[in-house]
């Protein structure tokens, strides 16, 4: 069965949360090449615009990493991330890495991503509709959100 592609809404999220992940390793002492590789390739499958891909790196002093302020903005965040990391049908493990310290660095325990790729993975088997997804996803932040 075929998986859904990203909504404009989703897509959107995804790009945020991809500039955020790249503030996020900016900020750090050093990062593994394959994290910012993971960020490379899932801008490919977003196709980002040039003008998108140029504002990753214009500025990079100045660029913070700014964790949403609510649940579920944050939760909203991740989900849209996982989501994209499944839609290729190759879950890496540099891939789960890269959304852990994301979700990490927004106050989630880190085995959220796991919970929130089980849950993508089995919902249709399971009957659950996109609606129905994403109340379980923000239940799901609501028992692992760590601040």
């Amino acid at each position: 069965m075929k998986k859904p592609t990203l909504t404009e809404e989703e897509s959107i999220s995804v790009k945020n949360s991809l500039k955020n992940i790249y503030t996020l390793f900016l900020n750090k002492e050093s990062i593994k090449p394959q994290y910012l590789s993971c960020v490379v390739k899932w801008g490919l499958q977003l196709d980002l615009t040039k003008d998108e891909i140029q504002s990753f790196y214009e500025n990079e002093g100045a660029h913070i990493f700014n964790a949403p302020k609510n649940r579920v903005d944050a939760i909203q965040g991740l989900f849209d991330l996982i989501h994209l990391i499944y839609l290729d049908d190759m879950v890496e493990d540099d891939e789960l890495e890269v959304a852990t310290i994301y979700a990490e660095a927004m106050g989630f325990a880190p085995h959220v991503v796991g919970d929130i790729l089980k849950t993508i993975i089995t919902a249709p088997a399971d009957g659950i509709r996109d609606e129905s997804l994403r109340e379980e996803i923000k239940n799901l932040a609501r028992e692992h959100f760590i601040g």
